[in-house]
């Protein structure tokens, strides 16, 4: 193998790109290593022309999907997204891949639509947005910050939440996005995991190698601990007068070890590093694991550019409090000069209510500006401006239009798609108070164009559109007559599946909310009951979508071959798209219940659904970055 390798490197740097993908073929055929094929892609990337590293990818990636080796593909496909983030090609690997790794889950498909991978939305959020779903399917063991390990119970796609029950029997009921940047998650060959379903393994661990005990159990913790937490932790597999023997055996390779963080003060801690971390021939630990201290005459002495170098270093809540008290104390001037930037660098909301109820209370014209300023510049500090739109009742402000119409902005966006569940979260707080308050400000002209912009949300749910667009046309009833009662245009097909999933809401869906309701209040006390409050909340917006159905279904017309026009895009249709390098696509344009993107089906009322129709043949139009030109239409039906 190693003369393969160098025959590859050799070739590389003589640019013999031939005799190259030869030696690649020769090294799939011997099954080379994973991480060494890598690392000869890496290389190729940087030395050769642009396309050969994806070629030899494609390759790799073929193979491992011919010996049906799922986990090793994804690794590649990973790589590949790296160089092409929005091949449509690679967006269906990746789906395909996952349902092969995941083909007992059930939710899986669900999923996958949920995420948007292989559904036409852009790859790389859609997957983070699938392996966050999937480290969260029932039965998946999480560590919380504060309560431990818990188990998934349940996962609600439709409210976004999960029910997580922990080792002391207690349950949390909570919103996916904002319980996700506290909860650890554990792989399913995890600690946690184990315990619970082999056990046997564990005590063998223990046994033969106690320092891949700790691995795991650092691994599935992901927070620094003492001695007295690991012997604490580990005390169902090892007793207290076995943990001195144990620990002796352990503490020399744990040590060692390259994924292991030690830090020395305030007290000895181990924590585990997803990325190796180099040791000193001494064992010391590398810059990356040391300390960060810094005396008083350090910090008296140094400027302002190394105190924010300095605080940029700090990793969690507690050194930058800290951090923050011992600045005030040895440098008050200096300390209200920089807290704005630790504001809008930072990404710590605790941090960010310590600045703020500081500078509120004793310099209201500094905090008056800072506020100012993130408002002018919200395109360059976005989480800035989402922590200000979550405190808006809080905080008391005022122009309430203007922070909808910034938020609007970000949201239109796909460059702040990591704030999009925030500000979501944000629009809807205390009853769509700061909406609320934004449509009373407006006149109807403004209100019709928010009503425009709020419709063609990509990245707002369609439940979330209809809800603002009833806020807005209770205040405007003429732009309610604007809209219209137009008639919806579907296939029969459509029309059917419409009326059994309105079947489902009202004769199953419905009645165990109703349930729900039930078994949550008789837990009493309703003011406290999480439970309840949830249950009420599904409950309402089941009514919702059933009052919306049912309207929409009034409103419905089946599709008739006789009323399409091929003359041009119409309902029905059947259309055939050429791009720049004359690769072709096809779709048929049919109504929203007939709505099928993996099969070439979208919706009229879709926003590419809406850019098509009344085309004719020979116009163009841009789709991802891409220009089409309109080839054919034809009957779709």
């Amino acid at each position: 193998m190693n003369e393969l390798i160098q025959k590859f490197r050799n070739h590389l740097g003589r640019k013999e790109y031939k005799q190259l993908e030869d030696v690649w073929l020769e090294l799939l055929e011997i099954n080379a290593p994973l991480d060494k094929m890598l690392e000869l892609a890496e290389l190729t990337k940087r030395h050769a022309p642009t396309g050969k590293t994806e070629l030899l990818l494609w390759v790799l990636s073929d193979m491992f999907k011919q010996k049906r080796n799922f986990r090793e593909q994804l690794i590649v496909l990973k790589q590949l997204l790296k160089l092409h983030p929005d091949e449509t090609k690679l967006a269906d690997e990746l789906a395909e891949c996952f349902r092969h790794l995941y083909s007992r889950t059930n939710e899986l498909e669900r999923l996958l639509q949920k995420s948007g991978l292989g559904y036409g939305q852009p790859v790389k959020p859609a997957l983070a947005t699938l392996e966050k779903y999937l480290a969260l399917v029932p039965g998946a063991w999480v560590f919380d910050s504060e309560r431990g390990p818990g188990k998934i119970e349940q996962l609600d796609l439709l409210l976004d939440r999960i029910v997580i029950r922990f080792l002391d029997k207690s349950k949390l009921t909570s919103g996916i996005n904002s319980v996700y940047q506290r909860l650890h998650t554990i792989p399913s060959d995890g600690y946690f995991s184990q315990l619970e379903t082999n056990q046997d393994a564990l005590m063998d661990l223990a046994t033969r190698k106690p320092a891949e005990l700790l691995r795991l159990y650092l691994r599935d913790t992901g927070r620094p601990a003492a001695v007295k937490d690991l012997k604490s932790g580990l005390s169902d597999l090892v007793k207290k007068d076995a943990w001195d023997k144990f620990w002796g055996k352990a503490r020399k390779d744990l040590t060692q070890d390259s994924h292991i963080v030690i830090r020395t003060g305030p007290s000895r801690t181990f924590q585990w590093s997803d990325e190796p971390v180099k040791k000193s021939p001494h064992g010391q630990k590398s810059r990356k694991a040391e300390t960060i201290a810094i005396s008083d005459s350090d910090l008296e002495n140094i400027s302002e550019t190394e105190i924010l170098e300095f605080y940029e270093k700090l990793t969690n809540f507690s050194q930058k409090k800290r951090f923050l008290d011992r600045l005030k104390t040895i440098r008050a001037d200096d300390w209200f000069k920089l807290v704005p930037k630790f504001f809008i660098a930072g990404t710590d909301r605790r941090i960010r209510t310590m600045i703020e109820k500081e500078l509120s209370r004793n310099r209201p014209a500094l905090w008056q500006k800072l506020q100012d300023r993130i408002l002018t510049s919200y395109h360059q500090n976005p989480s800035a401006f989402v922590w200000i739109l979550e405190n808006w009742n809080r905080l008391k402000l005022n122009r309430a239009s203007g922070f909808i119409s910034r938020a609007v902005d970000l949201l239109e966006s796909t460059a702040f798609r990591r704030d999009w569940p925030r500000l979501r979260a944000a629009l809807g707080r205390n009853n769509d108070r700061l909406m609320r308050s934004a449509i009373q400000e407006i006149d109807q002209n403004m209100g019709r164009s928010l009503l425009n912009r709020i419709n063609d949300l990509r990245s707002l749910q369609q439940y979330r559109k209809d809800e603002i667009t009833k806020l807005i046309t209770a205040r405007f009833p003429h732009l309610a007559k604007e809209k219209g009662e137009d008639i919806i245009l579907s296939s029969k097909t459509g029309i059917e599946h419409a009326r059994q999933e309105l079947q489902n809401l009202v004769r199953k869906e419905l009645p165990e909310t109703a349930e729900e309701i039930a078994r949550a209040r008789a837990h009493g006390d309703l003011s406290e009951n999480y439970e309840y409050k949830a249950a009420k909340e599904k409950q309402a917006r089941l009514m919702r979508q059933i009052n919306k159905l049912r309207a929409d279904l009034s409103r419905a017309k089946p599709i008739a071959r006789i009323d399409i026009n091929i003359s041009h895009v119409s309902v029905g249709c059947r259309v055939r798209l050429e791009d720049e390098s004359g690769q072709t696509q096809e779709y048929t344009i049919l109504g929203p219940w007939d709505s099928d993107p993996e099969h070439g089906i979208i919706s009229y009322l879709a926003p590419f659904g809406q850019r098509l129709l009344n085309k004719k043949p020979g116009e163009s139009l841009e789709m991802a970055g891409h220009v089409f030109v309109l080839k054919q239409v034809s009957t779709g039906i």
